[in-house]
């Protein structure tokens, strides 16, 4: 039996297994690490959130190597998606 953990790790696997990895986790950080600098940031703020998964995510490519073949431009449903 698959458990839901493993099935949405293999997703992640597949949706960034054609992506490049340095381009990816800089639209990712570009996205979602950047706030006005007048803006608090709380403990409860989505962006610290979306940090861990940033580096959850970059701990993963950096263990994968290096894709090979033609890797896919990174748009913004990409990003969604991952």
């Amino acid at each position: 039996m698959t458990s839901s953990f493993t099935i949405a790790f293999e997703g992640l696997l597949e949706a960034v297994e054609n992506l490049d990895p340095i381009c990816l986790l800089s639209h990712l950080t570009l996205r979602y690490l950047f706030v006005p600098a007048d803006e608090f940031q709380s403990e409860s703020a989505d962006i610290h959130r979306h940090q861990t998964w940033i580096e959850l995510l970059t701990g993963l490519l950096v263990t994968r190597p290096f894709p090979q073949q033609a890797v896919e431009p990174i748009s913004s449903g990409v990003i969604d998606i991952v």
